[in-house]
């Protein structure tokens, strides 16, 4: 039978201590990185916000008295029904909307009358229950308890704690910009 060769880059103890070392500095880079992006995008969020506060009131404003001059002048708007202009169009339009208002009503109406493509139904295994019956010894088709092992590797959280409060720190972000 031939050998296989030993492909392991990390001949002991020590050296897997020192790998996840760097594993974990890694880890602690990424996470200082996305919380300094999480605090860029949330200072660029308030910025847009506070730069398009006023644009919003006016719009909603423009919105109201265009909606009241319509309104107040529906003659104008009987046919055709809209305005174009060279920025867009305005006017009015028919629209409709279902309105529920007693979804048990409507279950029973469906049921009573053997309609079935108003109400939706969603088959889904329950995994939790499934596991439960195995391990009491029935027989699933389909269905097994796999077990194994899997490689974990976990950073101290006290360490991921440590990199917070200096980035959402106002002066911190500032610093670092050039």
């Amino acid at each position: 039978m031939p050998k296989l060769a030993d492909t392991r880059t990390v001949p002991d103890l020590d050296a897997a201590k020192a790998l996840f070392a760097d594993y974990a500095r890694t880890d602690l880079e990424i996470a200082k990185r996305r919380a300094a992006s999480d605090v860029r995008i949330a200072r660029l969020k308030a910025e847009y916000e506070a730069d398009v506060a006023n644009l919003q009131e006016a719009r909603a404003e423009q919105l109201r008295d265009l909606t009241a001059y319509i309104l107040a002048n529906r003659d104008q708007f009987e046919d055709p029904r809209s305005v174009k202009t060279d920025f867009g169009k305005f006017g009015l339009r028919d629209v409709s909307n279902l309105e529920v208002t007693d979804e048990a009503v409507v279950f029973a109406w469906a049921k009573n009358h053997g309609i079935d493509d108003v109400v939706k139904t969603t088959t889904a295994l329950v995994k939790p229950a499934i596991t439960k019956r195995l391990k009491c010894g029935d027989r699933i088709p389909g269905a097994r308890i796999v077990r194994g092992e899997e490689v974990f590797a976990t950073v101290d959280s006290a360490l991921l704690d440590t990199i917070e409060p200096v980035l959402c720190s106002p002066n911190a972000e500032r610093a670092k910009s050039p």
